[in-house]
């Protein structure tokens, strides 16, 4: 399978915003955080045609408990990578008009994502409790290539490389940038403590 990489849309940052205020009805009374993450929230990158969002819920409240609001919202609940990432709840979302057939409510632990799924999802979201280092490793990523192009450039050109191969699952993609990803979260972190 390819990974289908498209230059930067202005769109996406709306397209963000019109999810999140879904998202804010859909979780009102958890007190939810929403980012726009990934490629697409980084002006002037390419990417999966694909809103990344990342949801926190307020201090207290269970991310299971968020669970059956996506799902009755239109979300898939993904369970695949729960093993990997156990504070995560992961979803996506699917245009109904390009997949084939009925749109699965949840994909189980034990089952692949398929690529029916993967290439139709318009957006994904990862929802997450409150105490949690991934929220702030995401935002400081997204961050650091905001603010620095030199790196922005080099992602790029990663990501066009890496896109140019066949790939088993878009996981695999994913798991083949995360070197890159670390240098970048090091970085991060060593600009942010001065």
């Amino acid at each position: 399978m390819k990974i289908t990489i498209v230059p930067y849309d202005p769109n996406w940052k709306s397209l963000f915003l019109q999810e999140k205020s879904l998202l804010e009805q859909v979780l009102q009374g958890y007190d939810p955080e929403i980012e726009h993450i990934g490629s697409t929230a980084i002006p002037g990158l390419a990417a999966k045609p694909v809103i990344d969002i990342m949801v926190r819920l307020a201090e207290g409240k269970s991310i299971d408990e968020g669970v059956p609001l996506l799902v009755r919202s239109g979300y898939t609940y993904i369970r695949t990578y729960e093993d990997e990432i156990p504070y995560r709840r992961f979803f996506v979302k699917v245009d109904p008009e390009k997949y084939p057939g009925q749109v699965p409510e949840i994909v189980q632990r034990d089952e692949p994502v398929s690529n029916e799924i993967n290439e139709t999802r318009t957006h994904q979201v990862h929802l997450l409790p409150y105490q949690n280092s991934w929220w702030e490793r995401h935002l400081q990523f997204r961050d650091f290539l905001i603010r620095h192009p030199r790196y922005l450039n080099e992602y790029q050109e990663l990501k066009a490389r890496l896109s140019s191969q066949d790939w088993e699952r878009p996981h695999d993609y994913a798991i083949a940038k995360g070197e890159f990803v670390k240098k970048i979260e090091r970085l991060a972190r060593e600009e942010a403590e001065g």
